[in-house]
């Protein structure tokens, strides 16, 4: 009697440690799985923002993992304690400083920006210097876009701030494979 409840008690304790073992690889593999590979390049550039001055106002984005979308993207604004033209210069070093050579975008060449013409001005892109470095999605260029206008835009996250400018960064990968 007293075998039999041991051998019910090992059986319900090793169902609880796979149990346990299979939840906790799965949460670790659901981490990667969901990790948006496009911030993982914004990464570098944020940092330099931040080391210039740069307070996050909001992000979005997408790891292209879902049923709805097989594209990786993300966006990020920063107010920054400098005028327009300096971020503009910073947002330009930036990017150099990760291999990307900034073009501005113009009515007639916008590049990968799609925005109201009003809006074009503020927008700045490469879609042309790095290719994307993952293997697990489709090859092709990294299309990288800034954002930099006055604090007053539209692009300010809807917050009010006494900061002098905004910088994002727009990042969209190809499909994944």
């Amino acid at each position: 009697m007293k075998m039999i409840r041991h051998k019910k008690i090992l059986v319900a304790v090793s169902i609880l440690v796979v149990a346990a073992l299979a939840v906790g690889f799965f949460f670790i593999n659901f981490d990667q799985y969901n990790k948006n590979l496009a911030a993982e390049l914004a990464k570098p550039m944020e940092q330099a923002l931040v080391d210039r001055g740069g307070v996050k106002a909001c992000q979005d984005g997408d790891s292209g993992r879902g049923p709805d979308n097989r594209r990786p993207w993300y966006q990020v604004f920063y107010q920054m304690p400098m005028d327009k033209n300096a971020a503009q210069s910073l947002a330009s070093e930036v990017a150099s400083r990760q291999g990307y050579s900034l073009k501005h975008a113009t009515l007639k060449d916008r590049g990968p920006v799609s925005v109201a013409d009003q809006f074009v001005d503020a927008w700045y892109f490469d879609n042309t210097s790095k290719n994307i470095p993952y293997g697990d999605i489709q090859p092709g260029p990294v299309e990288l876009a800034f954002i930099v206008d006055d604090s007053n835009s539209t692009y300010n996250c809807g917050k009010r701030t006494s900061q002098n400018s905004v910088i994002g960064i727009s990042i969209k990968l190809r499909d994944f494979k």
